[in-house]
């Protein structure tokens, strides 16, 4: 009975050997940036950690000239190149339609991106084409960057974009990201995004109504206006006591006396909120 335990044992510990052995050798194949996604919750951080990674290797390759980037906050010019590497991380998947591009080639006709006539820009990333060249548009509009569906970096730009601009609906979110991104099943992307949002979840939940009473008599039954009234005051507004270059300035309220059959509506000028007030605008109003 020792023995068959001690035999579990030892099949157990080659087992969890053996699983740990292939999960570390997936990873080692996998490009650093691909590797990276896989560790990195958010779009920000992802570019961030290859900024810095972009300068070490910068700081490395320049340690004995006197131009070294030591400074702890990262540049504009450092940020956008993390940020176009990991765009073309995420194209990795059109390099066929890349290669025939660069080769001034025509696209296979099963191509997804036949339809979009696709250009290479100079950063080297992959763009929509189409006609808008001479629009007023901003350049990054005209031509919005090509990305895949099933790509992790492309589930991170729509978290970010979800998450900066105030957890929006589907189709705001997917007009926003369309300036930007031309992302292939975006509205899928989109919907199962926003349908698996915490925040937004809670957004949906919808608040609780009241069940509200039979009307009374009065409100139904047919009556001359003004016969059964309510009263209610607006205001406070500013009243000019007098014309002139400074007119004294005091508060004045507007009395609503409402006609509860036929929401007729009579307006009278109130001072102030005394009784008295109150009394001539009621006067006013049984003299009509």
């Amino acid at each position: 009975m020792a023995a068959r335990s001690r035999n579990a044992c030892e099949n157990h510990g080659k087992e969890e050997v053996k699983t740990t052995a292939l999960a570390a050798q997936e990873t080692s194949s996998l490009s650093p940036i691909k590797a990276l996604t896989q560790r990195v919750s958010s779009w920000t951080k992802l570019v961030r950690v290859v900024a810095y990674a972009l300068r070490y290797i910068q700081n490395t390759k320049a340690i004995k000239s006197a131009t070294l980037a030591n400074g702890k906050m990262l540049t504009f010019e450092e940020i956008h190149a993390a940020r176009i590497l990991c765009l073309q991380e995420a194209q990795k998947c059109f390099m066929e339609d890349r290669k025939l591009l660069t080769e001034n080639k025509p696209l296979h006709s099963r191509s997804q991106l036949v339809k979009l006539s696709p250009i290479i820009c100079k950063d080297g990333l992959l763009r929509v084409g189409g006609r808008l060249d001479n629009s007023q548009l901003p350049a990054y509009v005209k031509h919005p960057i090509l990305l895949p569906k099933s790509n992790r970096i492309t589930r991170m730009i729509l978290e970010h974009e979800h998450t900066t601009n105030l957890h929006p609906g589907v189709s705001t979110i997917f007009v926003i990201v369309r300036q930007k991104y031309w992302i292939f099943g975006a509205c899928n992307l989109i919907r199962n995004l926003v349908h698996n949002c915490i925040k937004c979840f809670r957004q949906r939940k919808l608040t609780e109504h009241q069940f509200m009473a039979d009307l009374p008599g009065i409100r139904i039954t047919e009556a001359l206006p003004f016969q059964h009234s309510g009263c209610d005051y607006a205001g406070p507004f500013i009243l000019n006591e007098r014309r002139g270059c400074n007119p004294r300035k005091t508060k004045g309220y507007i009395c609503l006396f409402v006609c509860l059959v036929t929401s007729a509506i009579h307006l009278e000028l109130a001072t102030d909120l005394s009784t008295d007030t109150f009394l001539a605008c009621f006067w006013r109003f049984m003299s009509l």
